[in-house]
């Protein structure tokens, strides 16, 4: 994306690598990160993460898993690039009904369950071990968001 995660991270960890397949991404991201000495921004894939097996000690997958075909793909390479005790957090929508997103706005899945998340987080080698629905704010428009934690 364009590295506002990232840029919210960064204050309070040693290292941030952002990563993205689009270039205009890539430029917005480098743009708004450039103050921040900690952080690098990857051109790569989800699916195939552009990281050595074990380089992370977490890797936060924020609103995006809504929009790739195979989640548990994105899922298993988040998991590659993790240490032994790495943790994967997820945010994204939680599941409902808005079937006109799929063309509106290119979106594969709509939302997770619990349920449905842990059983990506298993077909991933992963544990659910955290699955929270999020207040939404007071002039949220689109559907609740959650944010779960899976671990190795």
């Amino acid at each position: 994306g364009t590295g506002e995660i990232a840029a919210e991270i960064a204050p309070f960890v040693r290292r941030v690598v952002a990563i993205d397949r689009e270039p205009a991404m890539i430029d917005a991201a480098r743009k708004r990160l450039r103050e921040h000495s900690n952080v690098e921004v990857r051109k790569g894939s989800l699916e195939d993460l552009p990281a050595e097996a074990g380089e992370f000690d977490a890797c936060v997958v924020s609103l995006v898993l809504h929009h790739v075909r195979s989640p548990a793909k994105v899922l298993a390479s988040a998991r590659r690039a993790l240490g032994k005790s790495g943790t994967v957090i997820v945010l994204d929508m939680v599941e409902h009904g808005r079937s006109e997103y799929r063309t509106t706005m290119g979106h594969e899945h709509l939302g997770f369950s619990r349920s449905a998340l842990e059983a990506l987080a298993a077909e991933a080698k992963l544990s659910l071990t955290l699955y929270r629905a999020l207040r939404p704010a007071i002039d949220a428009r689109g559907p609740g968001l959650f944010v779960a934690r899976l671990s190795k």
